[in-house]
Parts: C-alpha cells; sequence; structure tokens
C-alpha cells in the first residue's frame, strides 16, 4: 500500500514536472518568437541602416584619400616650387650683394685716383691724405678679409703723406697779407743821407751859436794883419756855410716825393710775390721775393724805427721756411684694388652664366611639371 501510493505520488509529481517543463518550454518558444519578431523588426534595419553607413562612410573614406594623394601631390609640386623660388630669391640676393660690393670698390677706386691727382697735379698733400683717409673708412666698412693688403697700403701711404713737411702757408699767407697793410705806415729814411753831412757840422753848430753866419764877431778881427787874414777869416766863413765832396757813385740817391707813394706799391709787390710763390710752393721764389722786400727796406726805410727792424727779423725768419718736398708714391693700393676687382669682374661673369643657366633648367623642369599636372587633370 505505501509503495503503492509512494508509486502514485512519484508519477504525480513526474507529471506535474513534465506540465511545467511544457509549459515553460511554450513559453521559452514564445519569447524566441518574440526575440526573432524583435529583432526583424528593429535590430536588422538597424544593421541594414549601419551596413550602409559603413559603406557611405567607407566611399567617403576611399575618396578622402584620393583628396589627400591628389593633395600631396599638390604640395610636393608647391614644395618643388618652393624651393626653386627660394633658389632664385637667393641668387637675386647674391647678385645684389655683388652689385653693391662693386659700387663700393668703384667708390673706393674714385677716392684713391683723387687722392693721387690732389698730390700729383695740385701738390695738395692735406687733400690727398683726406681722401685716403676716407678710403680706409669705406674698406673697414666693408668687413672683406680679402682687402686687407689694400687698406694696409693705404695706411702706409697715409703715413707716408704725414711725413711730409706741413708748413702753415695759410698762416704765413695771412702775416704777408699782414705785412702790405703796414707797408705804407712805416717810415722812410731820413732826407738826408748821413754820406752827405758835413764832416764840421758839430763845429758848424757850435759855431753856429756866436752869430747866424758863423762868422766871427768884427771886434775879434785883427785888421793889422792885413789882407791875408782876411781872406782866412773869409774862407773859415764860406766853409761854414758851404761843403763841397766828391761822390764815388754808390750813394743812393734822394727819392722826390711824388714816388714814395710807388716805392710802397713796389714793396707791396714784392710780398704779394712772395705770398703767391708761397701758395704755389715754389720755395726759390719765395725767398727771391723776401728777399728783395728786405733788401728794400733796408735801402729805403728806416732800419732804426721797431716797426722796420721788426719787419726785416720777420721776413729773415720766414725766409728759413721749406715749402718743396718729393711727393711719396701713393699708387700702389689703386693697383691693388683693381686687381682685385679685375679679378672679380672675371669671377661673377662665370658665376653669372652658371646662375643663368640653372635658372634656365629650373625653369624648364617647373614648366614641365605644369604641362604634367595639367594633363593628369
Amino acid at each position: 500500500m505505501v509503495a503503492a501510493i509512494a508509486l502514485v505520488l512519484a508519477g504525480w509529481v513526474w507529471y506535474q514536472g513534465q506540465q511545467r517543463l511544457a509549459s515553460q518550454e511554450s513559453r521559452l518558444s514564445t519569447v524566441e518568437k518574440g526575440l526573432e519578431s524583435s529583432v526583424q523588426d528593429i535590430v536588422e534595419p538597424k544593421l541594414d541602416e549601419f551596413g550602409n553607413r559603413i559603406g557611405s562612410v567607407r566611399e567617403e573614406t576611399r575618396q578622402t584619400r584620393e583628396r589627400v594623394d591628389s593633395l600631396a601631390g599638390d604640395l610636393e609640386g608647391v614644395s618643388e616650387n618652393l624651393k626653386a623660388t627660394q633658389s632664385r630669391i637667393a641668387s637675386l640676393a647674391e647678385r645684389q650683394d655683388s652689385t653693391g660690393n662693386r659700387w663700393a670698390l668703384r667708390q673706393i677706386e674714385s677716392l684713391l685716383q683723387a687722392a693721387n691727382r690732389r698730390l700729383q697735379l695740385y701738390n695738395d698733400p692735406e687733400g690727398a691724405r683726406t681722401a685716403l683717409e676716407m678710403a680706409s673708412d669705406a674698406i673697414g666698412r666693408m668687413s672683406d678679409p680679402s682687402l686687407f693688403e689694400i687698406r694696409e697700403a693705404v695706411v702706409d701711404e697715409i703715413a707716408a703723406l704725414k711725413a711730409l713737411p706741413d708748413p702753415d702757408v695759410e698762416g704765413l699767407a695771412l702775416e704777408l697779407s699782414s705785412m702790405m697793410d703796414r707797408v705804407a705806415d712805416l717810415p722812410l729814411a731820413a732826407d738826408v743821407p748821413t754820406e752827405y753831412q758835413s764832416e764840421s757840422a758839430e763845429a758848424g753848430d757850435s759855431e753856429s751859436s756866436d752869430g747866424p753866419t758863423g762868422i766871427a764877431a768884427l771886434d775879434d778881427i785883427d785888421f793889422s794883419q792885413g789882407w791875408a787874414h782876411f781872406k782866412d777869416s773869409m774862407s773859415q766863413a764860406l766853409s761854414g756855410m758851404l761843403t763841397i765832396r766828391r761822390a764815388d757813385g754808390t750813394q743812393r740817391a734822394l727819392l722826390p716825393p711824388d714816388q714814395v707813394f710807388f716805392l710802397s706799391q713796389n714793396l707791396q709787390l714784392q710780398l704779394r710775390s712772395a705770398q703767391l710763390a708761397l701758395l704755389e710752393r715754389n720755395t726759390e721764389s719765395y725767398r727771391e721775393s723776401l728777399a728783395s722786400a728786405k733788401s728794400w727796406l733796408e735801402e729805403y726805410y728806416d732800419t732804426d724805427a721797431s716797426a722796420v727792424s721788426g719787419l726785416i727779423d720777420q721776413l729773415e725768419q720766414m725766409r728759413n721756411v721749406e715749402l718743396d718736398w718729393n711727393p711719396p708714391d701713393i699708387s700702389k693700393s689703386l693697383t691693388q684694388l683693381r686687381d682685385v676687382m679685375e679679378n672679380r669682374g672675371g669671377n661673377e661673369a662665370d658665376s653669372s652664366s652658371d646662375s643663368s643657366a640653372g635658372a634656365d633648367a629650373e625653369a624648364g623642369g617647373d614648366s614641365a611639371g605644369d604641362e604634367a599636372g595639367e594633363g593628369s587633370q
């Protein structure tokens, strides 16, 4: 009995289990069908949409890649053009620098030529030195080591010019002008030269104190001596009034008053001649004119006067000035500069032809590249 009950219970439990299992399977089938329906209604359209989007993205990506490749090709062409442009700019800059250097060298050459011209043609060492100093400064501003020897030669030439005699020509010319202005006020020599004065002038002066004629008073004459005494008295009286002397031809003739002006003008003319010779640096003519002026002062003017004696001393000092000098050779720097310019001119011509050929080649390559680009498009 118990076994039967147990068997019945076991069967009932199994049956219930089968029912539940069938119910769950039915539910599961229903869920599966619902899921399938949901997938078909929702997921599959979404997947199709995503697939379409992925295809569109892939197409856009492909197009983008093509554009990138095209842009990369264009960029490469632009880069090549940029390099060619930079090369041309560098070539133009080099040519510009070369042109500037040539202009600077021409300017230096002009300064060196001016220095040689001032020294050789105008005897102007000061002007020549100024031109050389300007040339030296111009070479220094170029900062070109290849011009060092030229600048060294210029410095040596400047030193040679500084070693020349450097009289104060302007100051001496002004002194001569001052002398010419003072000539009219210089005192002339005495109207009666000393060689024509009576040897018994002092005696006559002392005797003239006794009377206006220098004759002894009548009370002092002894008439008892007769005719001989009378003749002696008359001879003595006449000798105090008149003196007769022989001239040997060396005595200076007296100048009439109307010729004093011409004397002053002639002396000024000698001083002016000395001034002109001074400005021309003609030592011989300068000294001759000063010697003539000094001689005229000593002959026709009062040398005892301080103005005249001072002028004579001043002329003597001015005669010692040395004006003549041998010009040094300052053409070495000019010769060296012209050699450098000639060498650079040949090199620049060669480089110019090379750069022109390179530019033509670059232009040909650019045009070929442009034509190829147009063909690809």
